[in-house]
């Protein structure tokens, strides 16, 4: 069985938060909750004065944001635009916070 591992790490491995999915939706959507808290944290709710995405990735963004329920949004949408814009996200914050996903097994 495929088990997905959402590891967050925050201020330089300091403090890592993990949690394991058993669907992949599960984990992006976990996954982009703390993009999106740790971009709030940083930048506040401005989205026009932080320029580290492109016209068509801010879009998605705050569609994303707008969003009651992530798991409204297609998993291919999830998928698609999380390495990019994890690294956009995390390059502005100096690296401060990292998201990253991983598939393993789990052994019976």
């Amino acid at each position: 069985m495929d088990i997905w591992i959402v590891l967050e790490s925050l201020q330089d491995g300091n403090e890592v938060y993990t949690s394991a999915h058993l669907t992949k939706k599960g984990a992006y959507i976990k996954a982009w909750k703390g993009l999106i808290d740790g971009y709030h944290d940083a930048f506040g709710f401005d989205y026009d004065d932080v320029k580290i995405f492109d016209e068509e990735q801010q879009r998605f963004f705050r569609n994303l944001v707008d969003t009651n329920d992530l798991s409204e949004v297609e998993q291919l949408q999830l998928e698609s635009r999380f390495l990019d814009m994890s690294c956009l996200i995390s390059d502005a914050l100096n690296w401060e916070l990292e998201v990253s996903i991983n598939k393993t097994k789990a052994e019976p």
